[in-house]
């Protein structure tokens, strides 16, 4: 097709006539399917004020970019980068501290001693008339402590050590200081189950928590280094206001309480069977059940030679509800010590399952002598009224209970946990149960049923059939 030519206008505004100078031809845009190109859009003419010029412009030319992905998230204010210079020059420094001094600050023996002496042990010790060792089995924010209530084992504040790594955390925060308020411009990372909704819900959170903490720093930044910056000798405690807006500089204790705890084994050993002279004490170690270090069965070996009943414990909570318990107003989150990402926990849960963890500990309680209680926690702060209820309980003497009725599979089966019922007892998906066991052939049924979701290679019908809990499927007329 030849291309059309533009033809200037005289100077009264009147069209030039044929022999008028040819003005840049107008290209065809070029496409990539078979078709002929479009004809060329149509132009239009604006008159500048005063009868100047015309100038020939595309209609669609005018039209703005689409806005461009705010790759940061905006934080105003003339002294963020002062902020964040001194937060990176105190991160250095005391990454210099450590590796000078070759120890880090859960290492030093006097400081857990003082640790186990001022908040583990009892500060009035009363002897216990059945000394128990409770061992807590459950991921990140899943209620144990809930549930510790509804285990009726009669330990309180007076006959009981409890063992908890919170504990630690919150000593060494107190000890080591914080560093500077961290300002976070850069986007965060979105998970894989996340929408576009809660991803700017948590991007908006993010933004408010930026501005919060550079409030609070403006506020506090003249007397910070001597509050919150410096080293507190063992004893002289801190308050808790830094943590609501800063990190502790010993936050990587959460890790390495691995390390921490079976450095504290004697001790809590000694203090509970002797306990203060008042006789033995029972022994509440709350923990996930995760440490891969072997610290939690040498308790339970240990204890049980002293005649110590020793109690597995395993609280039952879906992935949902740990997430909700660490945020709200009335969840984990407000106390600010023990705070934690809501992305974290989902990725503890994940690993608590992914490791079997559930079925390494319903594996230890089958020695002689261990007790086995599963609590399911459904609590959380947008569900006041859920409950922490014991759901299946077996005693030393091989006596069981199966609390939860038709409910309790479809519970345990969050934790690749069944029923055998031929004897009651719990298995782990994926052994040797058997065609009568509580997942079919060789515990692979729930797994057929995931790839059939996922894969979509069998109908609809056939896994909502199967898929349905064994107490309320439908049974087969004959």
């Amino acid at each position: 097709m030849p291309p059309k030519k533009k033809i200037l206008p005289d100077e009264e505004g009147v069209g030039a006539p044929d022999e008028a100078i040819e003005e840049e031809v107008m290209k065809p845009v070029l496409r990539r399917s078979h078709r002929s190109p479009p004809p060329p859009l149509p132009c239009t003419a604006s008159a500048a004020a005063g009868g100047g010029d015309l100038r020939f412009t595309n209609p669609l030319s005018g039209k703005k970019p689409p806005p461009k992905r705010e790759e940061q998230l905006v934080v105003m204010g003339d002294d963020v980068d002062e902020l964040r210079s001194m937060h990176e020059a105190k991160k250095k420094e005391w990454t210099a501290e450590i590796k000078q001094k070759r120890q880090q600050p859960w290492d030093h023996p006097e400081t857990l001693a003082h640790i186990f002496d001022t908040r583990m042990m009892p500060r009035e010790p009363t002897r216990s008339a059945r000394p128990t060792l409770v061992i807590l089995v459950g991921p990140a924010a899943s209620g144990k402590s809930t549930a510790l209530e509804r285990l009726g084992l009669g330990l309180d504040v007076d006959n009981t050590v409890r063992v908890n790594p919170d504990e630690i955390f919150e000593a060494l925060a107190h000890k080591h200081g914080y560093f500077p308020p961290e300002i976070i411009t850069e986007l965060p990372k979105r998970y894989e189950d996340e929408n576009d909704e809660k991803y700017k819900k948590r991007c908006d959170k993010l933004t408010e928590q930026n501005h919060g903490r550079l409030s609070w720093w403006r506020a506090n930044k003249d007397t910070f280094d001597e509050r919150y910056g410096r080293e507190f000798e063992n004893g002289r405690d801190r308050d808790f206001e830094a943590a609501a807006f800063c990190t502790s500089k010993t936050a990587g204790v959460l890790g390495q309480y691995r390390i921490a705890l079976p450095k504290m084994e004697d001790m809590i050993f000694t203090g509970a069977t002797i306990g203060a002279g008042k006789g033995p004490l029972n022994v509440l170690l709350d923990t996930t059940g995760g440490m891969k270090e072997p610290f939690l069965e040498r308790m339970a070996s240990r204890f049980r030679d002293q005649d110590y009943k020793i109690v597995v414990a395993l609280v039952v909570s879906t992935r949902e509800n740990c997430m909700a318990r660490v945020s709200g107003p009335g969840g984990r989150n407000a106390q600010q010590h023990r705070k934690l990402e809501y992305g974290i926990v989902g990725r503890i849960w994940d690993d608590f399952i992914k490791e079997n963890t559930p079925c390494r500990w319903v594996d230890f309680s089958r020695q002689p002598g261990i007790a086995l209680t599963v609590v399911e926690n459904t609590w959380t702060p947008k569900n006041p009224g859920g409950i922490a209820r014991v759901v299946y309980k077996r005693e030393p003497d091989g006596n069981i209970e199966v609390l939860g009725g038709c409910e309790t599979e479809g519970i345990l089966s969050m934790y690749n946990l069944g029923i055998d019922r031929s004897s009651n007892s719990l298995v782990c998906r994926g052994g040797a149960v058997g065609r009568g066991g509580a997942f079919g052939r060789g515990g692979s049924r729930k797994r057929r049923i995931t790839r059939r979701r996922k894969y979509e290679v069998r109908n609809r019908k056939t896994i909502k059939k199967y898929g349905r809990n064994r107490c309320t499927r439908r049974r087969r007329r004959k």
